[in-house]
């Protein structure tokens, strides 16, 4: 996720430092393709010229060596029913469908 590295996700006092972009990468080049990926559907065109951008730009930059993707975990009770887990999205992104006890059975 390019937002991992966006100029306002260095931790500062003024988010409580509590920003993702540990590195604190910035490039306000990055930021607004970004920003446009991240408001484009992913069917279009700009959703998919705008991340290329960002990977070509933090490929050319590399302000970091990301090992591995952190770790998302979600847990649900042995009654819940309709629950589907997205590593790449909140995991509450489908709450609406998500059902427990007698609903399940329906």
């Amino acid at each position: 996720p390019c937002n991992w590295f966006a100029g306002s996700e260095i931790p500062t006092e003024a988010n409580s430092w509590a920003g993702t972009n540990i590195t604190g990468y910035q490039n306000d080049e990055y930021d607004t393709a970004c920003r446009e990926a991240k408001s484009s559907l992913p069917e279009d065109t700009a959703y998919r010229t705008a991340y290329q951008k960002t990977q070509i730009l933090f490929a050319s930059e590399f302000p970091a060596i990301p090992l591995y993707f952190r770790l998302q975990i979600a847990a649900t009770a042995p009654d819940i029913c309709h629950f589907d887990f997205d590593s790449t999205a909140n995991p509450l992104w489908n709450i609406e469908s998500v059902d427990r006890g007698d609903a399940c059975q329906k």
